[in-house]
């Protein structure tokens, strides 16, 4: 069949000449040919239904599975140039790993005048540098992405978010007038962080599991938090920057954990609603639980 490409304003970019059985992707490689900057990973594609709304083609899935025919329209978006997921998160975790412990080990270049660190600095630096240690790991050896790329752009903001705050908490922690926390409070915020990073780990590796070598495939997790809540990992992370924070008490601390705890409730929010609508019992898919909450076992 033939299709005609069109950009999302409507203009034409070419027509390619398919055949129904063929996948998603099949008809990207056959765009990129007619347009060679458009590589596959570039290019988003969808499709307006009869009541008018736009559905994204699955890459997956064959043309035959969606309603298209002979000169039906299909709409392109380009991306922009792309990065790897697996880059994108190796270099946004880098910047923390690195700042805060360089801003510790070098006091006498940036504070005037200068002192030893405290004991609660020197641990909170240490717990700082665990945290970002096992996500550089966990992006080397343990996640598994649905997407092999994303939009340059994405690590440019992404670098800024991650190596800004690190800078700004950075420069407050390790400041000769940082004032520490009592003691039971410093104690109580290092058991809440390491245990939350200890589940937080826990939980990247069931999902890990869940999805072979290559697959996009996903499956209903279970076990552990899985069984109260969609995501876990969520949960976890913002627990664990809890237990930094009271261990540490910055203000700008606090104001990243505020910011994350932010994006992960969408990110929860958005992960939740694809659970059901993806395993909503139809034969042969398996009926989410109903009785999950989004982040916070029994609430929400």
């Amino acid at each position: 069949m033939l299709l005609a490409i069109r950009s999302r304003n409507g203009r034409q970019l070419c027509e390619v000449q398919v055949e129904e059985q063929q996948t998603v992707y099949h008809l990207k490689e056959k765009i990129k040919d007619k347009i060679p900057k458009l590589i596959p990973s570039r290019q988003r594609l969808s499709m307006e239904t009869q009541d008018s709304k736009r559905i994204v083609l699955d890459d997956t899935q064959s043309l035959k599975s969606y309603p298209l025919q002979d000169n039906s329209i299909v709409y392109l978006k380009d991306l922009g140039l792309q990065v790897s997921w697996k880059l994108v998160f190796f270099l946004e975790y880098l910047g923390p790993l690195v700042i805060v412990p360089l801003l510790a080990c070098q006091p006498t270049a940036i504070y005037y005048p200068s002192k030893a660190l405290g004991r609660e600095q020197k641990t909170a630096v240490i717990l700082w540098a665990l945290h970002y240690g096992k996500r550089e790991l966990e992006t080397l050896f343990v996640h598994r992405f649905s997407h092999s790329t994303m939009p340059l752009m994405n690590l440019v903001k992404n670098c800024s978010y991650y190596w800004g705050f690190a800078a700004l908490i950075g420069y407050f922690l390790c400041h000769p007038l940082y004032t520490p926390v009592p003691s039971p409070l410093f104690y109580l915020g290092i058991c809440i962080f390491v245990l939350a990073e200890c589940g937080n780990f826990a939980t990247h590796w069931m999902l890990r599991q869940l999805r072979p070598p290559g697959s996009k495939a996903r499956k209903i997790p279970r076990g552990f938090l899985f069984d109260y809540v969609s995501c876990p990992n969520y949960t976890l992370e913002i627990v664990a920057w809890l237990g930094f924070n009271m261990m540490s008490n910055t203000l700008l601390g606090w104001l990243f954990m505020l910011v994350g705890a932010i994006q992960m409730t969408l990110w929860a929010q958005k992960k939740h609603r694809q659970y059901l609508l993806e395993f909503d019992g139809s034969h042969p898919k398996p009926l989410y639980p109903l009785h999950r909450k989004r982040l916070i076992p029994f609430f929400y």
